[in-house]
């Protein structure tokens, strides 16, 4: 069986839209207001899985900022929310062009919106991560820290969130002491936090789960899931981000719970995450193709032939809309963790 041993970037926060300039002249006023409302349609199409009309708004925004020569902050933040609808349709080396230039954009302004690029560096290590390019993905996490420590005082549920993402590369590049090391920052960040942060804690023990089973410590990167799952399990329903934990979580106790022979009980957890998908959880459509793949495997063990073949359709329908450089990215094999890969 082929797991999605889930090492995945946080789904991106967009910033507030900026204020229009005081005094600015008619004509760019309507240019602002034209911009504002591409971009509110954009995120509206985008919260919505309407991804294709996500990026026709966005490169319509993009456009529109480059030919009137508008200030940098709003043409970067067109790219970089452009390179992040490319993220999730699987366009994972577009991703990283368009960020790159939000980037560059962003470091050639005056004033430069440190929360809006540190967040950008952040998506691009995830688009990086994307295409498995994990020494640009690392930089760029590292980058990402560098500049939320420069905010003082910094957000600590924020910081952990980067710390996390850091330590996932990390584990995908075999540096197991550097991964604990930020894990460990990253938990210590949170237990000094005053407020409750379950998003981050359980984001941050699915990663840390993920490197115990690089380390083939099987029984704690259990109890790191299974810890992670009671955290979010009561208030998924509420929340976006913690549903996307939980989808994770769900798929990554199935796949141990397959590899104990345990069928029926993957099947259990694999189900919950599948029906998560099939309810619009907003998620990148390989890492929705390994779920239901995953659930397929378990189907077939437990003689459910025809609803695995079912799911196996819409996998192969999925990975056919996909760019041939971005499928099967993160589908690793229960045999490659056991060697430490």
């Amino acid at each position: 069986m082929q797991h999605r041993y889930d090492i995945l970037p946080v789904v991106a926060f967009f910033i507030a839209l900026p204020a229009a300039t005081a005094g600015s002249s008619p004509a760019y006023g309507d240019v602002e207001s034209g911009w504002s409302q591409l971009i509110r349609a954009a995120r509206t199409a985008f919260d919505g899985g309407e991804y294709e009309e996500a990026a026709r708004l966005y490169s319509s925004a993009v456009h529109q900022q480059a030919a009137v020569g508008a200030p940098g902050t709003r043409l970067a933040l067109s790219l970089s929310e452009l390179g992040v609808v490319r993220r999730y349709q699987g366009r994972c080396g577009e991703s990283s062009q368009l960020l790159e230039r939000g980037i560059e954009v962003l470091e050639g302004t005056a004033d430069t919106n440190v929360s809006l690029l540190r967040g950008v560096w952040e998506d691009l290590g995830a688009a990086y991560l994307c295409q498995c390019l994990y020494s640009r993905a690392e930089r760029a996490y590292l980058r990402a820290v560098d500049l939320e420590q420069s905010v003082h005082p910094y957000k600590k549920a924020k910081m952990a969130l980067i710390l996390s993402e850091l330590g996932a590369i990390y584990t995908l590049e075999a540096k197991y002491a550097e991964a604990d090391a930020v894990f460990k920052r990253a938990q210590v960040i949170l237990d000094e936090d005053s407020r409750q942060n379950p998003h981050e804690l359980a984001f941050l023990l699915n990663n840390l789960g993920i490197l115990r089973l690089h380390m083939k410590r099987t029984a704690e990167a259990q109890a790191a899931f299974q810890r992670g799952l009671e955290i979010v399990d009561t208030a998924a329903h509420t929340n976006a981000l913690l549903a996307v934990d939980l989808a994770q979580l769900l798929n990554n106790l199935g796949a141990l719970d397959y590899e104990r022979n345990q069928y029926r009980d993957a099947a259990a957890h694999l189900a919950r995450a599948v029906d998560l998908i099939d309810k619009g959880l907003r998620v990148q459509p390989d890492d929705a193709r390994s779920v239901l793949l995953n659930y397929a495997h378990c189907l077939r063990r437990i003689g459910h032939k025809k609803q695995a073949k079912e799911l196996e359709s819409r996998a192969d329908a999925m990975s056919s809309v996909l760019p041939i450089e971005d499928r099967n990215q993160f589908v690793v094999d229960v045999t490659q963790l056991a060697q430490g890969r």
